[in-house]
């Protein structure tokens, strides 16, 4: 089976990894509209076949594109023609899409083509709606979905909670070919080794927080909750900001893409006792209810529990109580009255012993995308 991988290069590490590890022949067609690779840049093989807006002269490509999910055959006609005759030349069997609203403008652009309207996609949903608040960004994604779902001929939906919101925006795609679970990241994401416990050295409760903390995006802004966690006397682990001087925060440098891929950043991870998965929740965008951020699929990797804000991010919530890897704190006190009791010990057993079931198995996927061909 020859797959093309569509996509946005920078944020297809996981898809690209669990391909390449198993060797299926891939086709890699960057979408992102502002940077251009002739490689792969944490794949040791793999070359990208296609740029798609390398060149291209539209203004704004990054906002333009999505207008491609309305009219591809007109203001898309360019790289529709681009993506054929790559098409064409390469034939692959199945295109793999990756993630959610972000590719129904390519999408759009090749099952819009009469010449390319046949070859199966498959759509990898991963966070859906993407947006980061309420409103009218989150009611355009709604949109383009409800128009473009038509087009794709299965799906991979992480959560139950993204399945209902799905099937109650667009009944039919019940109709199609589904694969209701996560997309876990591949096993070279895994500790290489396992780090001593900090807490062991000096009796502290350590937490690690991995997410960003690009302020542009104001749902990123979580140092009011990593103080909260300092101040009750918990040793806070982060990458360096303004905001957070506190003596029980201690900063890191900041992980590279490879250290993602060679199992380096799950690595580190080990040596606390769990991680914190969280954002600014004072912003309630669908995203929070519906879907598995990669902070918390990283997580799942390192085999270390999970500490969440109770009752603001329901699939992660509903995942950590289901597999009973993590606990959901009111407070930072509630947190240490668990960590100090039994209950502790059993969720970070429980955690350990699971880590090998949170490994994307490869050939379920396999199966999943040959079901779409026959269809």
């Amino acid at each position: 089976m020859r797959i093309l991988l569509l996509g946005w290069v920078t944020n297809m590490d996981k898809i690209v990894s669990l391909f390449e590890n198993e060797g299926t022949e891939t086709i890699i067609v960057n979408t992102e509209p502002t940077k251009f690779f002739e490689k792969v840049p944490y794949s040791k093989k793999s070359p990208v076949a296609l740029n798609l807006y390398q060149g291209s002269k539209i203004p704004k490509p990054k906002y333009t594109r999505f207008l491609f999910a309305f009219v591809p055959n007109t203001l898309g006609f360019q790289f529709s023609q681009k993506l054929e005759i790559l098409i064409k030349n390469l034939k692959p069997d199945i295109i793999f899409a990756h993630y959610g609203v972000g590719v129904l403008p390519e999408i759009a652009l090749i099952k819009g083509n009469p010449q390319l309207a046949q070859i199966p996609v498959v759509l990898n949903m991963e966070t859906f709606p993407n947006a980061n608040s309420r409103g009218l960004r989150e009611m355009f994604e709604v949109s383009m979905f409800k128009r473009s779902s038509s087009f794709i001929d299965g799906f991979v939906i992480p959560t139950p909670e993204m399945a209902d919101l799905i099937f109650k925006l667009v009944p039919k795609v019940r109709e199609k070919r589904l694969f209701i679970k996560p997309m876990f990241n591949p096993q070279n994401y895994a500790p290489s080794r396992k780090l001593p416990k900090l807490s062991k050295q000096d009796g502290f409760p350590h937490i690690v927080f991995i997410g960003q903390f690009d302020f542009s995006l104001p749902i990123n802004d979580v140092r009011g909750q990593l103080l909260s966690f300092a101040e009750a006397g918990i040793k806070v682990h982060c990458v360096q900001v303004n905001g957070l001087e506190h003596p029980n925060v201690i900063f890191f440098e900041p992980f590279n893409a490879d250290a993602l891929t060679n199992g380096n950043l799950t690595s580190f991870m080990t040596q606390f006792d769990a991680c914190l998965v969280t954002y600014n929740y004072k912003r309630t965008p669908l995203r929070f209810k519906t879907s598995l951020p990669a902070r918390f699929l990283t997580a799942l990797t390192a085999g270390i529990p999970i500490i969440i804000p109770r009752g603001k991010f329901t699939a992660v919530e509903n995942f950590v109580l289901r597999e009973q890897i993590g606990f959901a704190y009111s407070s930072p006190q509630e947190f240490l009255s668990i960590y100090s009791s039994p209950t502790w010990q059993e969720i970070v057993e429980t955690t350990e012993s699971k880590r090998e079931k949170f490994v994307v198995d490869f050939y379920e996927i396999s199966a999943f995308l040959q079901n779409v061909l026959r269809q």
